[in-house]
């Protein structure tokens, strides 16, 4: 149990050189400054940034998964956890895990965290929103989901 606080505490204190080696995920903090800053600022100027990195990131991750490319999953698992980090800012759960559920999808087909490339920070954000925010419990759809998956098989 000591290994995972420890592990925990490491992520938590050096997030910002682990987000570096990730290109998708560094862009993503464009979009959840801007969220932020437009919430605290209450600025019209940051909403709507927030809203244009938050539309170019859902066209971007439309195109990554309508190629059917399964090279391109780790830059989709990426951009679908920047987006599930912005619905968690505006209170919409529903649409976060909806964003999970489909890196998900990803990650299985592709074999797991491994596989894809990511780097463990990614999975490690990734299973914070599974096990930490359990946002696959949140829809009846993705609920099934969180009860067949197994620790090993998403980071194998």
């Amino acid at each position: 149990m000591q290994y995972f606080e420890d592990y925990h505490d490491y992520m938590r204190k050096n997030w910002v050189i682990f987000s570096s080696t990730d290109i998708d995920l560094l862009k993503g903090f464009l979009l959840v400054s801007c969220r932020h800053l437009s919430m605290v600022q209450l600025e019209e100027e940051y909403v709507e940034m927030a809203i244009r990195y938050k539309l170019a990131y859902i066209q971007s991750l439309r195109e990554i998964i309508s190629t059917e490319d399964l090279s391109l999953g780790r830059v989709a698992v990426s951009k679908a956890i920047v987006l599930a980090f912005d619905d968690l800012m505006l209170s919409n759960l529903s649409m976060a895990a909806k964003h999970i559920g489909g890196a998900l999808e990803i990650v299985q087909m592709a074999g797991g965290f491994q596989a894809l490339g990511s780097s463990s920070f990614v999975s490690y954000i990734f299973s914070s929103c599974i096990y930490g925010k359990r946002l696959l419990d949140l829809d009846p759809m993705l609920r099934g989901a969180a009860v067949s998956l197994e620790l090993g098989s998403i980071w194998a």
